[in-house]
């Protein structure tokens, strides 16, 4: 009797142990492992709807690089308050708070570029997961006009 519930208690820690990696690996709904992503059409759909969502996003073309701070770096707002970030731009004053403020709208837009990287790279490496060719152009094409605009637009 008692080597029997040593034998079932054994198993049991066993099975429990070993499923754990399973159990403990737990996925965010909002994030996917890269090569789930890219294994099926919707996967590249999604990909590039972020990358759409983060050029809307305010630190780029959301407002600092359309109405805020690109205008204010060009000089076209006067601006009556001679203190904060916002004077500081347009006096080309560089000091901790501009370059925070630069280094935000950068680092947001070379992660669109990277992203489509991604997206390109997988792309081009496996058809499989694409209905057609034609399918796989139109991601493709996408993917390269927004690293393009990027690529462009951070010189």
């Amino acid at each position: 009797m008692r080597h029997r519930f040593i034998f079932i208690s054994m198993t049991f820690l066993g099975i429990l142990f070993a499923s754990c990696n399973d159990w403990l690996d737990v996925q965010p709904e909002d994030q996917r492992k890269e090569d789930d992503m890219f294994s099926h059409y919707k996967g590249y759909r999604n990909a590039l709807s972020g990358c759409y969502a983060a050029m809307g996003h305010t630190s780029v073309y959301g407002q600092k690089l359309t109405t805020s701070d690109i205008e204010l770096l060009a000089g076209m707002w006067e601006m009556m308050d001679n203190s904060g970030t916002n004077y500081d731009l347009t006096t080309h004053n560089y000091n901790d708070g501009v370059r925070s403020t630069i280094q935000d709208i950068y680092s947001k837009m070379f992660n669109v570029i990277v992203q489509t990287n991604k997206i390109i790279a997988h792309a081009e490496a496996d058809g499989g997961a694409f209905p057609d060719e034609a399918t796989r152009s139109v991601i493709l094409g996408e993917a390269y006009a927004i690293r393009a605009y990027w690529k462009i637009h951070s010189k």
